[in-house]
C-alpha cells in the first residue's frame, strides 16, 4: 500500500486529498470537539495564510507548548503548508529543559497553552521570550493573556483567506519538523526531518499493519514534542485516512472509557503504558471489543502481556520498532507471530531499509548471528540540528544510520532486540546487556515491569541492580526474583540488588526514566 499516495510530498497533501475524498469523515476527535476532514483542511489553509501574514516564512521555526488537541495540530499542517518547522515543547519539561530547546532552535513564535493540570505557563513563556530575541509573536490557545495573540482571534482574523503559500511550498525533501530526542543518553538533540520521510513511514505502517479496517480510529495521549505522537501516530493516521482521537495525555483509569466510547479501533502504545492499562482499577475487557490491532512500540511485552492483549479485542498484536533519528517506524513484525517469537522482536523492513553489522564491520546474514542493526540515511533525519559533529559520528561512511540497538537475526528477517549497546555493562568480564534480564524478570507472574541499572562493584567492575514494579495486589521477594532469574539467565547475569517500587519513574514519553535510577544509585 505504499503506492497508494504516490505524488504527495507530505501529509498535508494526504489531508486534502482525503478532504475530497471522503469530506465528512472525522479527523480529530479530542476533548473539546471534532472537526472533518474538509474542515481540517480548510482551517489549515486559512492558518497557513495567518501566518504567512504575521511574517512566519519559509524555513522558519515555530514552537508550540501545548498537550494534544485540535488547533495545535492544525498548527502542525499549516506549518508544513507554508514550509516553516514545527517545534514541539513536552508542557512537562521544566523551565531550564525549554530553554535549552529554545536557544538551540530559535524558534520566531510560539503557540502555547496557558495552564494545563493545575501549572500555569505564562510566566514560562515570558521567561523564554525574555531570553530569545528570536521570538517575535506569542499566540495562547485558550485564554486571553497580555503580550500574546488569542488564537481564536488569530483565525477569525484570516477567516475566509486562503493561504498564498500554495502546493509550491511543499516538498518532500523540505524539513518539516525539529524533534528533541528524550536525552536518556545525554543531552536532548534535535532531529532535523523531512516531509517525504513523514509520508514515507506513514506509508509503510498502512501496508504493514495487520489491519482490515475501512479506516483506523487510534488513540493518541503521546505528547506532541516526541515522535511517537507527532508521527508514529498522527501522520499515521493522516496517510491512512483514518481519525485521531486526542486526549490530554495518558490515563489508564479513563482509557478503557475512551476506546469503548470513540470504537477505536488501533491502539499504538508503548509497554509501560499496557502495563499500566491493564494494573488500571478501572480495566475492563469489554471496553476494548473494538479493537482490531494492538502495536506496541519503544521496547518489548513479555509473553504474559501479549497473552492479556490476545485475551481482548480482535486479538490481533505486533510490535513496531523505530527512533527518532529514524523518523519513527523502521520496522514492523510480521503478522500472525508467536508469542515467543513476538516478545523478542524488533520486526522486520520489508524495503531493505536496515542491515545488522557486526563488531568485525561486516554486515551479518546468517541465522543467529548479531551485530547493530542499522538503517539506510535516505528516509531518516538529515542531522542533529547545530551538531555537525554528532551527526557524522552516527552516520557511516556508506550512508547508513547506527541506532545503537544490538539485535540478533532470526528467521524470515524478523529480528531479536538484545538491548541498547550504550547500556551494556561489563560483569567480571562478561558484556551484559539489561534489556535480556529485564525481559525476563517480566516473565515472572508477579511482574509488571523491570529496569536494570549498573553500578560499580570492587570485584567484578560492575553489577546490576533490578527495579521492579509488580502487578497491582502481587508483592514478589527478592528471593523469589533471583531464583527465577537463576532459572533462565547465567549467574553472571543475575542482578546483585533487587529493588520493589510500584512507582518507577517516567519519562515525559512514559518510558521508564533509567537515568532517575541511575542517579538514585549513585546517591
Amino acid at each position: 500500500m505504499t503506492d497508494a499516495y504516490p505524488r504527495f510530498a507530505s501529509i498535508v497533501d494526504c489531508v486534502i486529498d482525503h478532504a475530497h475524498r471522503f469530506p465528512d469523515r472525522p479527523a480529530i476527535v479530542s476533548e473539546d470537539g471534532a472537526v472533518t476532514y474538509d474542515r481540517l483542511s480548510a482551517q489549515v489553509e486559512e492558518l497557513a495564510g495567518q501566518l504567512l501574514e504575521i511574517g512566519v516564512r519559509r524555513g522558519d521555526v515555530v514552537a508550540c507548548l501545548s498537550y494534544p488537541r485540535i488547533d495545535a495540530y492544525t498548527l502542525h499542517l499549516a506549518l508544513i503548508s507554508v514550509g516553516a518547522l514545527w517545534l514541539g515543547i513536552n508542557p512537562k519539561y521544566k523551565l531550564s529543559e525549554m530553554s535549552h530547546i529554545v536557544q538551540d532552535a530559535k524558534p520566531v513564535a510560539i503557540f502555547f497553552v496557558s495552564e494545563m493540570d493545575g501549572r500555569d505557563y505564562v510566566n514560562d513563556v515570558n521567561a523564554l521570550q525574555s531570553a530569545a530575541d528570536c521570538i517575535k509573536h506569542l499566540v495562547c490557545f485558550d485564554n486571553a493573556v497580555p503580550g500574546a495573540t488569542l488564537f481564536s482571534e488569530l483565525m477569525a482574523e484570516g477567516t475566509g483567506r486562503r493561504s498564498s503559500a500554495g502546493s509550491t511550498a511543499r516538498d518532500g525533501e523540505d524539513l518539516c519538523m525539529i524533534v528533541y530526542t528524550s536525552g536518556s543518553s545525554g543531552r536532548p538533540k534535535g532531529c532535523m526531518l523531512r516531509n517525504k520521510s513523514m509520508v514515507h513511514r506513514g506509508q509503510m505502517q498502512v501496508r504493514d499493519f495487520d489491519f482490515s479496517g475501512d479506516y483506523p480510529i487510534v488513540f493518541n495521549p503521546w505528547p506532541m514534542n516526541h515522535v511517537g505522537g507527532i508521527q508514529l501516530v498522527s501522520a499515521y493516521v493522516m496517510v491512512a485516512g483514518g481519525t485521531i482521537v486526542f486526549t490530554r495525555g495518558f490515563d489508564a483509569e479513563t482509557m478503557g472509557k475512551t476506546v469503548a466510547e470513540n470504537n477505536i479501533n488501533l491502539l499504538l502504545l508503548l509497554p509501560t503504558m499496557y502495563h499500566l492499562m491493564f494494573s488500571a482499577t478501572s480495566f475492563d475487557p469489554d471496553d476494548f471489543a473494538s479493537v482490531e490491532l494492538f502495536v506496541f512500540s519503544g521496547g518489548s511485552l513479555s509473553t504474559g502481556q501479549i497473552r492479556q492483549l490476545r485475551a481482548i479485542g480482535q486479538g490481533r498484536v505486533q510490535a513496531n520498532y523505530g527512533l527518532s533519528e529514524g523518523h519513527s517506524t523502521v520496522t514492523i513484525s510480521t503478522p500472525g507471530l508467536d508469542d515467543k517469537t513476538l516478545s523478542v522482536t524488533v520486526g522486520r523492513s520489508r524495503d531493505g531499509e536496515t542491515r545488522v553489522v557486526g563488531d568485525d564491520g561486516h554486515e551479518c546474514a546468517a541465522i543467529g548471528q548479531q551485530g547493530e542493526l542499522q538503517v539506510k540515511r535516505e528516509f531518516c533525519m538529515l542531522g542533529y540540528l547545530n551538531l555537525p559533529a554528532a551527526t557524522e559520528e552516527v552516520f557511516t561512511a556508506d550512508g547508513w544510520l547506527k541506532t545503537g540497538d544490538k539485535v540478533e537475526l532470526l528467521e524470515h528477517g524478523e529480528m531479536r532486540l538484545i538491548g541498547r549497546m550504550s547500556e551494556m555493562y561489563k560483569s567480571g568480564g562478561y558484556n551484559i546487556y539489561p534489556r535480556e534480564i529485564e525481559m525476563c524478570l517480566e516473565e515472572h507472574p508477579d511482574v509488571g515491569l523491570a529496569a536494570v541499572i549498573k553500578r560499580p562493584h570492587e570485584v567484578f567492575g560492575e553489577v546490576g541492580v533490578a527495579y521492579i514494579s509488580p502487578k497491582p495486589g502481587r508483592q514478589p521477594t527478592r528471593e523469589e526474583l533471583k531464583a527465577w532469574c537463576k532459572r533462565a539467565i547465567a549467574d553472571y547475569k543475575i542482578p546483585k540488588g533487587f529493588v520493589i517500587n510500584r512507582n518507577l519513574p517516567l519519562l515525559p514519553n512514559n518510558k521508564i526514566d533509567k537515568v532517575a535510577l541511575q542517579v538514585a544509585i549513585a546517591d
